[in-house]
């Protein structure tokens, strides 16, 4: 490696090949090239020599190229730093036997293969970059990796974090350190701190997602109505009735109908083929076929049942309707008619609030910050803090770079300003409701309007919420993290149920270890314990979420999908601290509910997020509803 050739004060990409162009690196650079060779020439494993790692290009690696190839012609040579030419050099790389690249973005690929005078195979000898909450869009990669037998597939960087362990938390986890803890110049910060599972060697949501976008067989649906679906086998050698057998179940509005097994998949390797299912469809209700892939023998390190991916397909779309308590979903007193005369239902305007009372709550809508400043339901409090619209996320690893535009922005220090408030009462259906529309804009001192939104609360005489936004936002800002609201609950909030995907945090462009369907955690589940703390754990694709403590549960649906994350941390004291021993938890449950959330993506040393993952649409609608459910 000779990182150092860019790492000078005039260095850079151009003079990556310094010293490979250097007469004084042809025999140290043969040397090594031929120890190595000579080393491991008789390991039947090694089907491929690699001149080195980032050390540029010159005459040294062509010459020593040549003569591994001399020695060996058995097998392939690969170097990626053949790409890396200083100063206009001639390169001659007929001694490589593939086209190798790290951290190409999706369309670099694209443009390669879109070349048929481009016959060496690709190869990504780093990619998909496992640093922190990540990586996101491996299925992105491999979506082109199937469609062209010249793209070899790639090496994920990497396998494991490296940290240096320094003792153990109160409750027995591992504390870790990393470049800089020990005052140490130069270091790399927590940049190795970047693998598929932590220095303990347990297992990252990372390395989950990348596992089932790699299983051995992909499901497709031909005909959900005679239970016909495609399999096709990804493996390269083995026929799958020689490896695994599949189980599946029919889901229906969260709930498991029917199930089955097929033990005999005879299909051969890179094959596929349509088998039927036997199942009965459900009449009425969203409902996914879950296919389950497992290992049928004993193997070196697995076991028979081990659990190799799945896939899950949409039979019938639809909404899906949770099992509420009794008595929920009367929005009107028994007693009243509706009007404004017999209703429960008050509004009183005392600048600068809007107070919201009903039979059983009692809100205050503060006009100036455009939320409930406080929520009591029952004679209970529902906000422990003042409501808050958010624009920020603890940055990611994978956020090293966009973040400082973010903060350049103003997005982490943001404020509002509300232009124009109007309270009024209308009536529907259900009874009279109290409407406060107002104009406002999102920016932060000395910066443009990040968003200039209008919003109208709808409140109905049982306390029930109904929010919708219209948000424009200024298009020369960068993309944003995400929008949405968030509250400050009791602690005493502890669980959640919602149906989304899950179990685990998904993401625009990382839920592949995820499925949709209805699921339950305590709130101190919903974390994932990174090393460097950061935004985690998030849940999209969400139609219903409900918050409990057991006496008044907070119910949450919108008119499309949403998303949300539920912690005991905030997303400043994720952002502030440096190790996850260091975090301190929040004296209340943390309630995100989210528009949207921008992906994860793997620029921290990758490209750039994907412009579909971003947040980065001019105009939107936010419909979200916010009510309770009393357990009496």
């Amino acid at each position: 490696e000779c990182h150092g050739a860019v790492a000078t004060y005039t260095g850079g990409e151009k003079t990556y090949g310094d010293i490979a162009m250097r007469d004084i690196s042809d025999d140290i650079i043969l040397d090594r090239e031929q120890r190595n060779v000579m080393r491991d020439k008789n390991h039947a494993s090694i089907f491929m020599w690699s001149l080195g790692n980032e050390a540029g290009w010159g005459r040294s690696f062509e010459n020593a190229g040549r003569w591994v190839k001399s020695y060996d012609n058995t097998r392939l040579v690969h170097y990626e730093g053949s790409t890396h030419v200083t100063g206009g050099y001639k390169a001659d790389v007929s001694m490589l036997d593939v086209y190798s690249r790290m951290y190409d973005s999706t369309e670099e690929f694209k443009r390669y293969l879109s070349d048929e005078k481009n016959t060496k195979p690709y190869l990504l000898c780093e990619f998909a970059h496992a640093m922190g909450n990540g990586p996101g869009d491996i299925e992105d990669y491999f979506e082109i990796i199937y469609s062209d037998d010249r793209f070899a597939g790639g090496f994920v960087w990497e396998w494991c974090d490296h940290a240096i362990a320094i003792g153990k938390m109160s409750d027995g986890r591992h504390k870790y350190a990393y470049g800089g803890d020990s005052g140490e110049y130069p270091h790399d910060g927590n940049f190795c701190v970047d693998g598929l599972v932590f220095p303990d060697r347990t297992v990252s949501s990372g390395l989950l997602e990348y596992k089932n976008v790699i299983r051995p067989v992909r499901a497709s649906l031909v005909n959900g109505e005679t239970g016909e679906v495609r399999l096709e086998n990804k493996l390269d050698f083995t026929n799958l009735s020689d490896y695994l057998y599949l189980t599946y179940e029919v889901v229906c509005n969260g709930e498991v109908t029917e199930t089955g097994k097929v033990m005999n998949l005879d299909i051969p390797a890179k094959g596929a083929e349509v088998i039927r299912l036997s199942y009965r469809l459900p009449e009425d209700g969203i409902t996914y076929l879950n296919l389950r892939y497992y290992q049928k023998s004993d193997m070196t390190f697995t076991k028979a049942g081990h659990a190799l991916g799945f896939d899950q397909l949409l039979l019938k779309e639809g909404v899906y309707l949770p099992k509420l308590a009794e008595g929920y979903g009367r929005r009107m007193p028994a007693n009243t008619q509706g009007t404004e005369e017999t209703s429960s239902l008050t509004a009183k305007e005392a600048e600068p609030y809007v107070l919201v009372t009903g039979e059983n709550f009692a809100y205050r809508f503060n006009t100036i910050t455009g939320t409930f400043d406080t929520m009591i339901r029952n004679n209970a409090n529902i906000l422990e803090k003042p409501m808050e619209f958010n624009l920020w996320r603890a940055p990611t690893d994978n956020d090293r770079n966009i973040k400082n535009k973010w903060m350049s922005a103003g997005y982490n220090r943001h404020t509002v300003r509300v232009y124009e408030t109007k309270v009024s009462r209308e009536t529907d259906e259900a009874g009279e409701n109290v409407v406060i529309e107002q104009k406002f804009a999102i920016a932060a001192i000395q910066r443009e309007h990040i968003l200039d939104l209008m919003a109208k609360w709808t409140i109905d005489a049982a306390g029930k919420i109904t929010l919708h936004i219209h948000g424009d936002r200024n298009t020369a800002m960068p993309y944003l993290p995400r929008f949405g609201l968030r509250l400050f609950m009791p602690e005493t909030y502890s669980f959640v149920d919602y149906f989304g995907y899950g179990p685990g945090g998904s993401y625009l462009d990382k839920h592949r270890a995820s499925y949709m369907g209805l699921f339950r955690a305590g709130v101190e589940e919903l974390h994932e314990d990174l090393i460097m703390p950061q935004e985690n754990s998030s849940h999209c694709g969400c139609q219903f979420l409900r918050v409990e403590n057991g006496l008044e549960n907070l119910i949450v649906t919108g008119k499309k999908e949403f998303s949300f994350n539920v912690s005991e941390y905030t997303q400043e004291e994720l952002t502030a601290k440096a190790h996850n021993y260091e975090l301190e938890k929040s004296p209340y449950t943390v309630v995100c509910l989210d528009y949207k959330m921008s992906g994860i993506g793997s620029n921290s040393c990758g490209p750039e997020l994907l412009s579909k993952y971003r947040f980065e649409e001019a105009e939107f609608d936010f419909d979200i509803q916010l009510d309770f459910e009393a357990i009496r």
